[in-house]
């Protein structure tokens, strides 16, 4: 058991919110290479494995979520009360690229020519406008097909 000790004011200011991109990221965090799912996820990691060789609109997310500092945290906004992953993806196109070029450059430094890295520091708003629309959409195929 875990236990966390909050006065009256934390617990007041406290939120639970549900996150469908960070759903979505957890999942592929799970499908990747190196992690061994338990059983109630084997069944399903193979599946998505495959989706994810086949479908390279996922090739930018997943070298980002795979970095050696976990991943920048433009990638994950908090969500706001009721959210959809269209409304977060939204939020991900949005960031200030201020914002996105630092992020990148503390997470990723020393790979800054890397061709997957390089558009976030050269045009962070057309990376993360392609990055939203990767294929994590509801309703698109990649999306469909993992969950």
């Amino acid at each position: 058991m875990i236990r966390i000790e909050l006065d009256a004011p934390s617990l007041g200011a406290t939120r639970i919110a549900i996150s469908p991109l960070w759903d979505a990221f957890c999942s592929l965090h799970l499908a990747m290479p190196h992690r061994a799912p338990s059983l109630p996820y084997q069944e399903w990691v193979v599946r998505a494995r495959e989706v994810l060789r086949e479908d390279e609109r996922t090739h930018a997310l997943r070298l980002l979520t795979g970095g050696p500092l976990s991943f920048p945290d433009f990638l994950l906004p908090r969500p706001v009360g009721a959210t959809s992953i269209d409304a977060e993806l939204e939020t991900v196109r949005a960031t200030p690229t201020d914002v996105v070029r630092a992020e990148v450059a503390e997470h990723y430094a020393g790979f800054e020519d890397h061709p997957g890295i390089r558009p976030y520091l050269m045009d962070p708003e057309g990376a993360c406008a392609a990055l939203a629309g990767t294929g994590l959409r509801s309703g698109s195929a990649v999306h469909c097909r993992m969950y």
